[in-house]
């Protein structure tokens, strides 16, 4: 539960908190079609709120996670959030030393998953901008270490609180490689 709450942050009974000085508008989540498992053309449902968590890295410059690269650290993490908030990029961002940023409002759609789709009991999902919020982590898949250990207990924070706000099942919380297809 929600323990403070500032114009620039949210405190949580998890220990979690979320910067929200970045946070900005998008488009308003829309309603979304879900499709049924036998392919038929018309959607079996609709919804409107979010089914499930699209995890991403950034893929951004990257500096060495080290003491002695804190300053540059700061700064590249600063120019990212505003080149997320500018592109409306994703929901959250956790960023290398475990910061949580809310960046677009859940009520919106973030630009995160582009062509995509995922299923589940109730149909098939597709298009996951509008059904999934995106949480990204600051990192690169090309580095040797992709994520610090600050960044993996904010997410299991976060993911707790999503899941628990919006009845998201494990299952639904799932990478942005497992749901992206090719146009």
């Amino acid at each position: 539960w929600q323990v403070e709450v500032s114009q620039t942050e949210e405190v949580y009974s998890n220990g979690l908190r979320i910067d929200t000085s970045f946070v900005t508008k998008n488009r308003p989540r829309a309603a979304y079609g879900i499709w049924a498992l036998n392919g038929d053309a018309a959607p079996v449902g609709t919804g409107n709120m979010p089914r499930g968590i699209v995890f991403h890295t950034t893929e951004s410059d990257m500096a060495p996670f080290e003491q002695e690269s804190t300053k540059e650290l700061k700064t590249l993490g600063n120019q990212l959030l505003r080149f997320i908030r500018r592109e409306h990029s994703y929901h959250y961002l956790i960023d290398r030393f475990g910061r949580v940023y809310r960046v677009v409002e859940e009520a919106d759609a973030a630009n995160h998953a582009g062509f995509s789709v995922w299923s589940d009991e109730q149909g098939v999902y597709v298009n996951l901008n509008d059904s999934f919020l995106g949480v990204a982590f600051e990192g690169s898949t090309n580095q040797r270490e992709q994520i610090t250990a600050a960044q993996v207990s904010a997410a299991r924070a976060l993911t707790e609180l999503l899941r628990e706000r919006y009845g998201i099942a494990a299952e639904k919380c799932v990478t942005h490689a497992q749901v992206s297809v090719s146009p």
